[in-house]
């Protein structure tokens, strides 16, 4: 999804929003493990939670699309197959950036995110 977002010209970034005191599996070296297998984009660390809050985050993943405005024009799943995208039936992560880069309206700017809860301290 990250290189379909770089080809339309808009920017892609994973951030970590979980507690990684409390769960050990989201600490720093962790990040850091999974992002040497080959994330193509920035991987952050969301230390104080403070992104996940301002943005109402629920579960993880979950995508945000914000437009050149900063306004965020979809929020949700990247599709309804998130262990398994062989098995996708929907795709609308993949549709909202192809709306945006047409300059088109994201029809569905909304969707439930499949996923564990954010981790909260």
């Amino acid at each position: 999804m990250a290189v379909k977002a770089r080809a339309n010209g808009i920017g892609f970034v994973g951030i970590n929003s979980n507690d990684p005191v409390n769960y050990e599996s989201d600490s720093w070296d962790n990040m850091v493990k999974r992002a040497m297998k080959g994330m193509s984009y920035p991987y952050l660390h969301d230390k104080t939670q403070e992104i996940a809050t301002a943005y109402g985050a629920e579960r993880t993943p979950e995508f945000y699309l914000i437009n050149a405005e900063g306004r965020v024009v979809y929020r949700g799943r990247m599709d309804d197959s998130p262990r398994d995208p062989s098995h996708a039936t929907t795709a609308e992560l993949s549709d909202a950036i192809s709306s945006l880069a047409k300059g088109e309206a994201i029809t569905n700017q909304r969707t439930e995110s499949i996923g564990c809860s954010v981790k909260w301290k």
